[in-house]
């Protein structure tokens, strides 16, 4: 499958021996096979399409992307540590309408999603997370599930989640 990434990327190096980025490009469209990969137990398929952004210092990139996947649009926006992976992180994603069989073959034909969900922390093995995290999912289907609703948080390895409607 073809990718297309169109953009442009201006890398500097600061006075103080860091390396600052600024890139901006047009996913049009990606294939996720492509990343699927590196993960090929994530089944992934299907395409993502839509505005990227990355920019800062090495130590504390930013990214933003308000992108199409699977019939819905997703948009994403967080920061990371290029310079120490697992050191800092943090995650803001927001789903609209997503049809998540066209993205993976690990879920049920009929699974739509539609939520957010916001992640800050540091590690990479479970042994070593840290952080906080916030999960709200709006009318949703997961396969048979219907009207699916929840709210979750989970802060200092104390996960919560509550089921606020099912049928």
């Amino acid at each position: 499958e073809v990718s297309r990434i169109f953009g442009d990327v201006r890398l500097r190096r600061e006075g103080s021996g860091e390396w600052t980025t600024e890139a901006r490009g047009d996913l049009a469209p990606l294939s996720l096979s492509l990343a699927g990969r590196f993960r090929p137990d994530l089944q992934l398929q299907g395409w993502v399409s839509g505005p990227v952004r990355l920019a800062g210092p090495a130590s504390n990139l930013t990214f933003q992307g308000d992108l199409v996947a699977g019939e819905g649009r997703v948009a994403v926006g967080g920061s990371f540590d290029a310079t120490s992976p697992g050191a800092s992180y943090a995650l803001d994603l927001d789903a609209e309408g997503v049809a998540l069989a066209m993205l993976t073959a690990r879920v049920p034909e009929a699974s739509m999603v539609s939520g957010h969900v916001t992640l800050r922390g540091s590690g990479l093995a479970l042994d070593s997370l840290e952080g906080i995290g916030s999960l709200a999912v709006r009318p949703s289907r997961l396969g048979p599930l219907r009207d699916l609703l929840l709210d979750g948080l989970a802060d200092g390895g104390h996960p919560a989640l509550e089921v606020v409607g099912l049928r």
